[in-house]
C-alpha cells in the first residue's frame, strides 16, 4: 500500500504516536512498479512523482523524510518561513542548506540547546547526526537516490540506540562538586601540581553513590581555556578501556574542573618497590599502557593521533584488579594522521626525567617522544625505582643509568631484587630489549607502539609458559615434548581466541570455551578472522570492545549481509555474541542460553525471509 501523503497531521497520539489517516492511499494488487494516479499534500509530494506521475514506494519515503525534518526543525513543511523565495517548502530549503553547509542551522533551537551540551558536540551528537543523515537521504530529488524503508528504520533505531546509550558526559554544577568534595576540603586533596590540585569526592549516582576524582585547574596560574577544552575533547572522543574515563566537567564561576572515575589503588609510582606487584602484574600493567598508546597514536580507526606528552608512572592509575589506565591529558596534542609532516613544533612541556631529549632540544614533538617516555616507565617498573630516585642515588636520571649498565654488560643488576627470582630469562630478555630500544637516541630506530605492544605480550607469554611447565613438573613429561617457544599465530592463535582469564590465572572452566565461541560468532558476523597478521586491527576482541563502548558494534557487521538481516538478527546477534566475552565469567551465557537465544533469532530470521520471498505479513 502506498500512502501518497505521509504528513505530520496524519500522525496522532494515543499514548504512542501512530499513523492514522490514509485519505490518498493506494493498494497495489498487481506487481507493478508504480502507479500513475496523482494526489497528496503539496509540501510533502515527491517531486519526481509530481513530474512523471510515477508513484512508487520511494514517494512515501520522500514524504516521510519531510516529516522527519518537521520533527527536527520544529516547524510544519508549509510554514511561511519556507515559502519566502519559492513555494517548494521545507524539503527544498533543507537540500539547499545541506549544499551550503548550513543544514544544522535549521534545527529546532530546543534540540540545538540540548545538542550543544558538551563541547558544542552535544550529549546526543551521534544520535542527532544519524537522524539528520537519514532524513536528508529520504528527501533526495530522484527516487533511485532514496533509501528503502528498511534502511530508514535501522538508521532511526540506531539513532535511538545512541540516545539511550549516550556515553558523553554531563555538566556538573559547582554546587554539586562542592558537595561531593566537601568544598574542596584539604583532607580530600590527593594530589597536585602546576595545573592545580586533585580532590577525591563522593557523587550521588541515582540511588547509589560513587567515588570520583575532581581535577581543579588553577586558572590564576595560567591554566587556560585551551588546555581545559583540549583535555575534555580527548577524553570525550578517545574512549578506551585503558584510558581513564571522564565522568563530567564544570565550567562556571571561573572554575574549570574535570571529573574522572576513581582508581582505588592510585598511581603506579606508589607501587614500584612493592613486593605485592609481581612480575606478571607488572607485565600486564605495561601491556595495558602500551594498548592505550597504540590506540591514541592512531593505531585503530582514528583520523587523528594523540601525543600524550607526559607519560610517567604518576599518570598511570590502577584499578582494584591492577588494571592500568592512562590519565592526565592536560599537555596532550591532537595531530591529524594525514598531515604531511609527522611532527608538531611546540614549546617543550613534560616532566623532567621523562622528556624525550630530541624534543627537549629541538621542540619537534612526535609520537616517538611518547615512546621514549614509555621506555623510562618500563625500566622504572623493572628496576623498582623511579627516575627521580635513581637521580638522587646515582647522580643522573634513569636513561644514563640504563646506558651505563648495558655498556658494562650488567643490565641484569637493574632488576628489582624482590622479583628477580620469579622472572624467567626469556621473558626478561624480551622485555629489556624492547625497553632499551624505546630509549634510542635516533627516532627512526625506536620501535613503533605496535611493536612495543607485541613484544610485551610475548614477554608475558614466555612468563606464563614457564609457569605452566612448572605446574606440570609432577607429571615428569620429557622436556622435548614441551614447547618452549612462544609465537603469535597467524590465524587461529591462542592470543586471538583464548579467554584472557586463562592468561592471568591459568584456570580453565567450561566458560573459557564460551568466550572462544563468542569470538567465533563475531568472526562469522563481522566477516573477519580473530587475528590477522600485519594489519593495524590485529585482534578482533579488543576491536569489538571499543566499538561496543562507543555504541557502534553493529557498524562492524559484514556489509554484504546487512540487507539480509531482520531487526532481531541485526541488533541482538552482535550484542549477545559480545556477552560471551564478558570479563566476568559468571556473567557469560551458558550453552543452554546460547542455544535458546539463537533459536529465537533464527525463527525471526526465517519469518523475515518468508516475508521477503512470499510477501507474508510475518512478525519480525
Amino acid at each position: 500500500m502506498l500512502q501518497y501523503a505521509s504528513t505530520s497531521p496524519n500522525v496522532i497520539s494515543k499514548q504512542r504516536f501512530v499513523t492514522s489517516s490514509f485519505p490518498y492511499s493506494c493498494l497495489q494488487i498487481k506487481k507493478t512498479k508504480h502507479s500513475t494516479l496523482r494526489a497528496g499534500t503539496n509540501s510533502y509530494i515527491d517531486p519526481e512523482y509530481l513530474d512523471t506521475g510515477k508513484l512508487k514506494r520511494e514517494s512515501d519515503v520522500y514524504s516521510f523524510g519531510v516529516v522527519l525534518f518537521e520533527i527536527l526543525c520544529g516547524r510544519l513543511a508549509n510554514d511561511p518561513i519556507y515559502q519566502k523565495k519559492n513555494d517548494k517548502g521545507l524539503a527544498h530549503v533543507a537540500r539547499q542548506s545541506f549544499n551550503m553547509g548550513t543544514l544544522e542551522d535549521m534545527i529546532d533551537p530546543i534540540i540545538k540547546e540540548e545538542a550543544n551540551h558538551v563541547l558544542t558536540r552535544g550529549p546526543n551528537k551521534d544520535s542527532l547526526h544519524t537522524f539528520i543523515e537519514i532524513a536528508r537521504k529520504c528527501i533526495a530529488e530522484t527516487q533511485d537516490q532514496r533509501p528503502t524503508m528498511k534502511v530508514v528504520v535501522k538508521e532511526l533505531e540506531k539513532a535511538l540506540f545512541f540516545h539511550k546509550n549516550n556515553k558523553d558526559n554531563p555538566i556538573l554544577s559547582i554546587e554539586d562538586i562542592n558537595l561531593a568534595t566537601r568544598n574542596f576540603h584539604k583532607d580530600n586533596c590527593i594530589g597536585g601540581g602546576g595545573f592545580g590540585r586533585v580532590f577525591r569526592g563522593t557523587l550521588q549516582d541515582g540511588d547509589n553513590f560513587k567515588t570520583i576524582v575532581a581535577k581543579r585547574l588553577d586558572t590564576k596560574l595560567g591554566q587556560g581555556e585551551q588546555q581545559f577544552l583540549s583535555e575534555l575533547q580527548i577524553l570525550s572522543e578517545y574512549k578506551h578501556e585503558n584510558v581513564v574515563n571522564l565522568v563530567a566537567y564544570c565550567d562556571q564561576k571561573d572554575e574549570k574542573i574535570i571529573v574522572y572515575e576513581y582508581a582505588p589503588r592510585g598511581s603506579l609510582d606508589r607501587y614500584l618497590n612493592n613486593v605485592s606487584l609481581t612480575w606478571v602484574k607488572r607485565l600486564n600493567i605495561c601491556i595495558d599502557v602500551a594498548s592505550a598508546l597504540y590506540f591514541l597514536h592512531g593505531g585503530i580507526e582514528k583520523q587523528a593521533k594523540v601525543i600524550h606528552r607526559d607519560i610517567k608512572t604518576a599518570n598511570i592509575l590502577l584499578e582494584k584488579d591492577w588494571k592500568a589506565k592512562l590519565a592526565d591529558f592536560g599537555l596532550s596534542l591532537i595531530s591529524p594522521i594525514n598531515q604531511e609532516t609527522d611532527y608538531v613544533i611546540d614549546h617543550v612541556c613534560g616532566t623532567l626525567g621523562y622528556v624525550d631529549p630530541i624534543y627537549n632540544e629541538s621542540g619537534f614533538l612526535t609520537i616517538e617522544s611518547d615512546i621514549y617516555s614509555f621506555g623510562i616507565v618500563l625500566f622504572e617498573i623493572l628496576c623498582g625505582r623511579s627516575t627521580f630516585a635513581i637521580q638522587k642515588q646515582e647522580g643522573h636520571y634513569l636513561p644514563e643509568f640504563v646506558e651505563n649498565k648495558f655498556e658494562e654488560g650488567k643490565h641484569d643488576e637493574m632488576v628489582f631484587k624482590q622479583i628477580r627470582e620469579e622472572i624467567v630469562p626469556k621473558s626478561l630478555t624480551t622485555f629489556q630489549e624492547i625497553a632499551y630500544q624505546c630509549l634510542h637516541q635516533k627516532r627512526q630506530k625506536q620501535p613503533t607502539t605496535k611493536k612495543v605492544l607485541t613484544q610485551l605480550k610475548k614477554a608475558l607469554e614466555f612468563q606464563n609458559m614457564a609457569s605452566t611447565i612448572a605446574k606440570l613438573a609432577h607429571l615428569q613429561l620429557p622436556h622435548e615434548d614441551i614447547l618452549d617457544e612462544v609465537c603469535l599465530c597467524k590465524l587461529t592463535g591462542t592470543m586471538g581466541y583464548m579467554d584472557p582469564k586463562i592468561a592471568k590465572t591459568g584456570g580453565v572452566t567450561y566458560m573459557s570455551d564460551i568466550c572462544s565461541f563468542g569470538v567465533v560468532l563475531l568472526e562469522i558476523l563481522f566477516g573477519r578472522k580473530a587475528y590477522i597478521e600485519n594489519e593495524a586491527n590485529e585482534f578482533l576482541v579488543p576491536f569489538a570492545i571499543r566499538h561496543c563502548e562507543n555504541g557502534t558494534l553493529t557498524d562492524m557487521i559484514y556489509p554484504p549481509i546487512i540487507d539480509q538481516m531482520c531487526s532481531k538478527s541485526y541488533f541482538r546477534f552482535p550484542y549477545f555474541a559480545y556477552s560471551c566475552l564478558n570479563e566476568e565469567q559468571n556473567r557469560r551465557p551458558n550453552a543452554e542460553k546460547i542455544v535458546s537465544t539463537f533459536e529465537e533469532i533464527l525463527e525471526s530470521q526465517l519469518q523475515y525471509d518468508n516475508f521477503l520471498t512470499n510477501g507474508w505479513n510475518a512478525s519480525i
